[in-house]
């Protein structure tokens, strides 16, 4: 198994519990949500994994069971997606989840542990946390967020959190001059906290991969910063940076007026439209009308977790599937005044 148990002795002076909390609603609606992505998105990170890791998991290096994960989460809130779009200098309704710099392949124990933050990737050239401490500037005038950093391939450490203290990740190696088919009969298993695993060379761009980390920990910090207190300072760093790009947006700020008209929202990230999580279409700003008949006031994310969580399976006949599968994949989402243009409850950007 690339990700099993081993027998990892506790701490004598144990006080942080290496039992895992139960998964919560959001986490379980990003993992029912692997592997749905559109053909043409699949060809695109085929493309951006050809000369790295192909279709083998980022960590295991594994061709077994292997899933399309993305870094910033389809589940993310919108309110989250717009300081994110505000930080980054990225205009109203255009941050496109569903690029292929966002999305990563990774075995099954591997995405599930991952969704559920237990571990996460820094870069290993510390310079470019550096780089985005510095820049505080946020908002459309004058950003060049886009422009800080060059092209990838980038280098990143896996850092894992104390409840990955019972298990060790086996790697398969790729030595040169070996065929692909004889990959998974060669490894090696890593144990907690896997300080010395093999760097990881991977095209996701470290925004997506900085805004994870400081997603996880400031959710689990004594779970993560306990068993990696050396690079302590990193993490501080990490968290800075997650908290700058998730503070609320300026409320005299007219970010909320510059989102493009209903027939150009469509965005040139990767060559595809923007997820359906960052492609709410509200209201048909040209006619003055909702632009299309309302369907229900959840969201596909939602009406997922209610799935997992109510029936434990994912099978395609159950009410909840069946209704999912006839929802227009661009709901509508009203926390926002159709006439003004602001949100309804402005304080929470």
């Amino acid at each position: 198994m690339p990700y099993s148990s081993s027998s990892s002795s506790s701490l004598s002076e144990s006080l942080i519990s290496t039992d895992p909390p139960p998964t919560t609603i959001s986490e379980a609606a990003a993992i029912q949500d692997a592997g749905d992505l559109s053909d043409g998105l699949r060809r695109r990170v085929v493309d951006a994994t050809s000369k790295l890791t192909m279709d083998r998991c980022l960590i295991t290096n594994t061709t077994d069971d292997v899933r399309y994960c993305h870094v910033l989460p389809r589940t993310t809130s919108e309110r989250v997606i717009r300081r994110l779009e505000y930080s980054w200098g990225i205009k109203y309704g255009q941050l496109n989840v569903d690029s292929s710099s966002n999305i990563l392949r990774l075995s099954i124990d591997m995405h599930k542990s991952f969704r559920r933050t237990f571990w996460f990737l820094i870069p290993e050239d510390l310079e470019i946390l550096q780089i985005y401490k510095q820049h505080t500037k946020r908002g459309l005038v004058d950003n060049e967020f886009a422009n800080l950093l060059s092209a990838g391939p980038y280098r990143y450490k896996l850092i894992a959190s104390w409840f990955m203290k019972p298990h060790s990740i086996t790697r398969y190696e790729d030595p040169p001059d070996v065929p692909t088919a004889m990959i998974n009969d060669i490894s090696r298993a890593y144990s907690f906290p896997y300080d010395d695993f093999p760097t990881i060379v991977s095209h996701v761009h470290p925004r997506f991969v900085i805004y994870h980390a400081g997603y996880c920990l400031s959710k689990n910090w004594i779970d993560f910063s306990y068993p990696h207190s050396k690079i302590r300072p990193t993490f501080i760093d990490i968290r800075s940076i997650y908290k700058l790009w998730t503070q609320h947006i300026p409320k005299n700020d007219h970010y909320f007026r510059q989102h493009p008209p209903h027939d150009q929202r469509d965005i040139n990230d990767d060559r595809s439209q923007s997820s359906d999580c960052t492609r709410v279409e509200r209201y048909n700003w040209k006619l003055g009308k909702p632009a299309e008949p309302l369907v229900t006031p959840l969201d596909r994310s939602t009406l997922r977790a209610f799935n997992v969580l109510g029936s434990g399976q994912s099978s395609k006949d159950d009410p909840v599937s069946h209704w999912l599968s006839q929802i227009p994949t661009s709901p509508h989402d009203f926390d926002m005044d159709p006439v003004s243009g602001m949100p309804l409850d402005y304080k929470y950007f």
